[in-house]
């Protein structure tokens, strides 16, 4: 049962079952008394495992659900289910989280143009990239620290002769009503 207000972000996929992706990255479900609470997902930061939350789900004991996980990798995950290569180049991350988040990855080349609400950052082996959503799909692009302060607006990014220029703010111009 889900509760209420909660999006659910399962995508079907035939090729991995609920029991293996909760094996694969250690799953583990508090319970709440009523089915009608909110759920709370903890995520760790990198290097980490789900053991640094221990000091704070017993406050939310019975008053939520807690989903505690281990990124691939980390933790008492399954180590053996991380793939190098898959996660070597910038197309391959991008081709992973389309198949995560169901949205379209749209590589950008010399010349293309990214908009969107810059909704997370993600440290890559070849460096810090942030992902643009546009509602319709994303792009991955090189970060850079001023960003930290605009997560979650909306951002420019314009790729040119293997560079990156910015814009922060929203461009006026003609729109349809």
């Amino acid at each position: 049962m889900q509760a209420p207000g909660v999006q659910n972000l399962w995508i079907y996929r035939p090729e991995r079952t609920p029991v293996e992706i909760r094996k694969r990255n250690n799953v583990h479900v508090i319970d709440a008394v009523r089915p009608d609470v909110p759920v709370h997902v903890y995520a760790h930061g990198f290097g980490c495992s789900q053991h640094m939350w221990r000091h704070i789900t017993p406050a939310f004991e019975g008053k939520c659900r807690q989903v505690l996980f281990d990124y691939v990798g980390c933790g008492q995950s399954d180590l053996a289910a991380f793939d190098p290569v898959k996660y070597a180049s910038l197309a391959s991350v991008g081709k992973g989280l389309q198949d995560h988040t169901g949205q379209t990855y749209r590589k950008l080349k010399d010349g293309d143009q990214a908009n969107g609400i810059c909704r997370r950052s993600l440290q890559l082996a070849r460096g810090r990239f942030a992902m643009l959503d546009d509602g319709k799909g994303f792009s991955l692009v090189p970060w850079k620290p001023v960003m930290e302060m605009r997560l979650g607006k909306t951002l420019t990014a314009t790729v040119r002769g293997g560079s990156v220029s910015w814009d922060f703010g929203m461009r006026r111009g003609p729109s349809i009503a």
